[in-house]
């Protein structure tokens, strides 16, 4: 945890965003190898549903115009296969919110 809070603490606004995208999609692993072991993963699809949302908080609407609100729905649909997983208790939901958040990281970790 200390070298996760120094790099935070250290970085830009862009690198910060690579940071909450990289440990969203962590989560959402976690969540999934929790289920493919017959457990709930609820502490991981909660640490990734407020990555999501805070991601989403974080967007600037004036200045992203459209680019903003298609994020918005990234997250919004990221979170809402999570949520999908967790009620039916099926890691292919993971899957697939794994598929929504992945481009959106690798494209931003290409942003230098």
């Amino acid at each position: 945890h200390v070298e996760q809070s120094s790099r935070v603490a250290a970085a830009t606004p862009h690198a910060l965003v690579t940071i909450l995208l990289d440990e969203a999609l962590d989560q959402i692993d976690l969540m999934q190898a929790a289920l493919k072991r017959g457990q709930r993963g609820h502490e991981a699809h909660a640490r990734a549903a407020s990555i999501l949302y805070a991601l989403e908080a974080s967007l600037d609407y004036r200045s992203g115009g459209t680019t903003a609100s298609l994020m918005a729905q990234v997250y919004r649909e990221a979170r809402r296969r999570l949520r999908q997983a967790a009620d039916e208790f099926d890691p292919d939901w993971c899957k697939q919110a794994r598929a929504t958040v992945a481009p959106i990281a690798d494209a931003w970790a290409q942003i230098a």
